[in-house]
């Protein structure tokens, strides 16, 4: 009962930590946002803004996942977990590589590409997803 209970309040932890994430994230990149050309669709906020909304979330979900995965390999030395260390770290440098706000900071101008901007965070959240349900399992 006591580990149940544990993993209810983890579920629960971690659910509310990505939502608290996702609206500020969501905030704050409205506030701020992305200068657009003037050919742009009225829509490339939206799409920018989402796509943004969603990398952070996959940043907290590997963040989490990689704190995860190093305390399993403290108790296991699993080389197992390494790898999965290392697949964590890759896709949190994807991840944060890919954001809108990351590429704007270096002085890039992305292309508009409207919904196609939002497809790539938004299959890694899902694929995150099922691995951090897989994980704290």
């Amino acid at each position: 009962m006591e580990q149940s209970m544990s993993n209810y309040r983890r579920t629960w932890t971690i659910v509310g930590t990505l939502i608290v994430v996702g609206l500020v994230t969501a905030i704050l990149a409205t506030m701020f946002g992305y200068p657009l050309p003037p050919e742009a669709p009225p829509a490339s906020a939206l799409f920018q803004t989402l796509s943004t909304v969603l990398g952070a979330l996959n940043i907290t979900i590997l963040i989490i996942l990689l704190i995860t995965y190093v305390g399993i390999y403290r108790k296991t030395k699993s080389e197992f977990t390494i790898g999965l260390i290392v697949f964590s770290i890759l896709l949190l440098m994807q991840s944060i590589s890919s954001l809108p706000f990351f590429i704007r900071v270096f002085g890039f101008q992305g292309v508009w590409l409207g919904p196609f901007l939002l497809f790539p965070p938004l299959f890694i959240f899902i694929a995150l997803l099922v691995l951090l349900y897989l994980t704290i399992k």
